[in-house]
């Protein structure tokens, strides 16, 4: 990697033609791809660790990244004054909480990585069409996230390699404990996300994972045409998606006979995993997937629950105040420790996932807890009805206009009958001219007739009883005519 940055060096140099961004584009990321498997090298034996073992573990890389956060965030420097100079586990809830507000308020100043700017960060995903590196050799993540905090997320060269590290870490072990369960070979194909500033789009792109990208964006007769030309075994998608999908499966529009379902980016509700389950009877891989840490955890075979990759992240359970929760009892929200990427250190990170930890160990001898499938409804997917049919609208279609508007902090999004209007709260004046044109795009681009998009600013937002932000609220069906 060092040789192909110091070649575009020289040539910048002497004034020689620079090679296309994309063939530097494909030599970076065939550099990174080399390198991958070379970082974070322990999770290929963690899950033959003890629980002492990885608590020492998770110590020891506690230690290195509140260190190296210290050398290089003067923010972190102040944030972990009080704490000795060598930590542990014990320390941890020493550290204060990072709020996503109080986060992306100072971002640049809780990166390691000197000279980047949020300006700088915008302009790169306003003109971000494909995969690209960020600033030589990072990777810049948006994402709205469950809270309706728009949020950016920084990894550098290492820290992107380590992602792909929990990913799939699990398939040599299947055949060992659970050689019945459903494994196939074949076509692959993920109904997701459509932009490049997202996780999964970019992560495919820049390792080259074998698997056909059908953007969710697409309307539905679309995507269930690709289907059925592909004819996939393995599927992957939000969950939202998935439950559409069982419906056009049921109408006999969609036929196809995957044999595993991976779930992801969104809590894979009773609901849905039951129609899923009738519909094709698969094997269910879900994963807790986050822009925060990629792969925070991963379903394991038939065994109910998750395992936390608790070599990569450490996971706290806790109540409103932050304190923890017993084992068997759902927490209000977690906090989050990233423990591979060092270029935006994220320790004690609060996320609005509301997770049980489950009491039974692991039955097959793996270290890491589990936890219970995520609590916590699916974002409502819009449905208009027009010319006497029904054209779904995905979340994911306002997220990506919203996430790349620069100074909005929250929102909210409420469904009308001709569109939707778009609440926010932003810390400096935003572009809402711009903001409407984009959504409206998007919405157009599934079939949506001249959608009527309003925005409007607010000096707070609706929350629910017990003061949960909800962010898309879908009229009900006898509403929408």
């Amino acid at each position: 990697m060092r040789h192909a940055t110091n070649r575009m060096t020289l040539l910048h140099r002497h004034g020689l033609r620079m090679p296309s961004s994309d063939i530097i584009y494909d030599e970076m990321r065939t550099a990174h791809q080399a390198y991958a498997p070379k970082t974070v090298p322990f999770v290929g034996e963690a899950l033959s660790w003890d629980r002492a073992l990885l608590e020492q573990h998770q110590s020891n890389q506690l230690n290195q990244l509140v260190n190296h956060a210290r050398q290089h965030s003067t923010l972190w420097r102040d944030r972990l004054a009080d704490l000795p100079d060598q930590i542990t586990l014990e320390h941890l809830t020493d550290i204060p909480v990072l709020t996503k507000r109080h986060m992306m308020d100072n971002w640049s100043e809780f990166l390691t990585i000197p000279d980047v700017t949020l300006d700088d960060a915008y302009e790169h995903l306003a003109g971000l069409a494909e995969d690209r590196y960020f600033k030589e050799r990072c990777h810049l993540i948006a994402s709205s996230g469950s809270s309706g905090q728009p949020a950016l997320f920084l990894y550098d060269w290492d820290g992107w390699a380590g992602c792909t590290r929990a990913i799939g870490r699990y398939g040599p072990y299947l055949a060992q404990h659970y050689p019945d369960w459903k494994n196939p070979t074949g076509p692959s194909a993920n109904v997701g996300a459509d932009r490049a500033s997202h996780m999964t789009i970019a992560m495919a792109s820049t390792f080259g994972y074998d698997q056909n990208q059908i953007p969710v964006t697409l309307p539905l007769e679309d995507i269930v045409r690709k289907l059925n030309a592909l004819q996939p075994v393995r599927l992957s998608g939000y969950p939202s998606i998935m439950l559409l999908l069982t419906e056009e499966a049921a109408a006999g529009r969609l036929q196809i006979a995957p044999e595993v379902i991976q779930p992801s980016s969104e809590p894979l509700t009773p609901e849905i995993r039951d129609a899923i389950t009738q519909t094709w009877q698969p094997s269910i891989m879900n994963i807790w997937g986050c822009s925060e840490a990629c792969a925070v955890g991963n379903s394991f075979g038939p065994e109910p629950g998750m395992y936390i990759n608790e070599d990569l992240v450490i996971v706290e359970a806790v109540d409103h105040h932050n304190q923890p929760v017993a084992p068997g009892t759902t927490g209000d929200k977690v906090l989050l420790t990233n423990l591979f990427n060092k270029a935006q250190p994220l320790i004690r990170y609060e996320l609005t996932d509301r997770i049980n930890l489950m009491r039974e160990p692991s039955p097959v001898g793996f270290p890491f807890r589990r936890i219970d499938d995520i609590e916590g409804r699916t974002d409502d997917v819009f449905l208009y009805l027009q010319d006497g049919l029904t054209v779904p609208v995905h979340p994911i279609l306002f997220r990506g206009p919203i996430a790349k508007t620069a100074g909005l902090l929250e929102f909210q999004v409420f469904q009308t009958q001709k569109g939707a209007n778009v609440h926010y709260l932003s810390e400096r004046p935003i572009d809402e001219n711009n903001l409407i044109q984009r959504v409206a795009e998007s919405l157009q681009r599934v079939g949506l007739h001249q959608p009527l998009i309003q925005c409007e600013h607010q000096s707070a937002l609706k929350r629910g009883g017990v003061g949960k932000l909800r962010r898309f609220h879908a009229l009900r069906t006898h509403d929408v005519d």
